[in-house]
């Protein structure tokens, strides 16, 4: 016992050679300065206002908009880059039932706010300065259905500059720029959201930078290249976003990196190519450099795989012949499908490209029926649009849409020549 006694006094004799000593520097420093102090934020939620159509209504998946302005216990507009602003839209039920809404600080006391409301019905808007809700908030929203209505179309037959000879594919980049193909003259235009034409690529031929009926085109976000099935020289082709030519995908066969006219073309979350390979029945997708990924095949097999794109965690693709819409999970496991022959509403003439608006909603081209059907991911049919004829909202064979940033959606109208915009 002595001896674990005389080890504990030992160690305790160690531990006191060590003391502390201050930094005196610092400690003056501390003392003259202090350590800090509380500041009290200058903005007053009860004169903060929030203004615009978007705190009394809006429209299933067009974007909504209005503006913050924070204002001090004065009632002038002030800005404090500390104020934190939140904002929330949610059912009666506390769900949240849009998007999240996008924030804009302009750095002068006022915000521009935007969303895009899932759902109809009434809808609690919550505007929040530093935990508090501004003045009259929470707003009531009423959300209606759509109304697809037209609002713009250009382009008309021919070959030069601006103009289109049955337009095909189509894609919209991050700064509202609309490319089409185009399959008459063989080359890649390039629109403003307006209408107004800012460049082209491409001719007729079997070289690099050449076509030979280019089907469909498509953005890649994570680099901003342009990506072109060319369905007769049995490749994906890849330009700069200035149009040069960088390298292709792919060459006529039917081996798991070859194609055979392939039609429809996306890029998913991961950067990956999805190609519907027509003749060869599959949907492939590849990596940016080309190697094989995985393929999917559906549920025995495709008749005529059309299109292919990727919304969450679900693979979807278009059957033209079979009159269908195919839903797979990301890694190509069948789960279901929806419609067939017909021209009631859910069912289809040859269905083409898809896409997917701000909400969520699946557009399907239903080129034989001459209208663009909505769905639900599900399936359920949801609205409808367009017509046969030449005149503004009817369509001659639509082929595909994309959607601009604000939800506006573009539908290129193949044998009216020339692409539409509707609100």
């Amino acid at each position: 016992m002595n001896g674990e006694n005389e080890i504990a006094d030992c160690d305790l004799q160690g531990l006191r050679l060590f003391m502390f000593v201050e930094n005196e520097t610092l400690m003056d420093k501390v003392n003259a300065e202090g350590i800090g102090s509380f500041k009290t934020f200058h903005t007053s939620t009860n004169q903060s206002k929030a203004e615009g159509k978007g705190t009394s209504e809006a429209v299933v998946g067009l974007e909504a908009q209005f503006v913050l302005t924070t204002r001090n216990a004065k009632g002038e507009q002030c800005y404090d880059e500390r104020d934190c602003v939140t904002v929330e839209i949610r059912n009666r039920q506390g769900q949240d039932c849009t998007r999240k809404a996008r924030i804009q600080d302009n750095r002068d006391g006022s915000y521009y706010i935007s969303y895009f409301a899932k759902e109809t019905g009434k809808r609690d808007v919550s505007v929040k300065v530093n935990g508090e809700q501004v003045h009259g908030s929470p707003f009531v929203v009423r959300v209606k259905h759509r109304q697809y209505r037209p609002v713009s179309s250009f382009g008309h037959q021919g070959s030069t500059a601006g103009m289109l000879r049955k337009p095909w594919g189509l894609a919209v980049n991050e700064r509202d720029e609309i490319a089409v193909t185009e399959t008459g003259n063989n080359r890649v235009l390039v629109f403003s959201s307006d209408g107004t034409y800012i460049r082209s690529f491409g001719t007729k031929g079997d070289k690099q930078g050449e076509f030979n009926y280019p089907a469909w085109v498509a953005f890649d976000r994570f680099n901003g290249n342009i990506l072109v099935v060319d369905n007769g020289n049995q490749q994906v082709k890849i330009f700069s976003e200035d149009g040069n030519y960088l390298s292709h995908i792919g060459n006529k066969g039917n081996l798991d990196h070859q194609l055979s006219r392939p039609l429809g073309l996306s890029v998913d979350n991961d950067g990956n190519i999805i190609v519907a390979d027509r003749d060869n029945k599959v949907i492939k997708l590849f990596s940016r450099t080309g190697e094989i990924v995985h393929k999917i095949v559906g549920k025995g097999s495709f008749s005529c795989p059309f299109h292919c794109v990727q919304y969450n965690n679900y693979v979807i693709a278009s059957d033209s012949h079979e009159h269908c819409i195919n839903v797979f999970d990301r890694v190509g496991n069948f789960l279901y499908k929806f419609g067939k022959k017909g021209e009631e509403d859910g069912e289809f003439n040859n269905p083409h490209c898809l896409s997917v608006d701000k909400v969520g909603h699946l557009m399907v081209c239903d080129a034989g029926n001459h209208r663009v059907q909505v769905f639900e991911q599900s399936g359920k049919f949801i609205t409808k649009f367009g017509t046969k004829g030449s005149g503004i909202g009817e369509f001659n064979g639509p082929v595909s849409t994309a959607v601009l940033s604000d939800g506006r959606i573009v539908v290129t109208d193949f044998y009216n020549n020339r692409l539409q915009i509707f609100e």
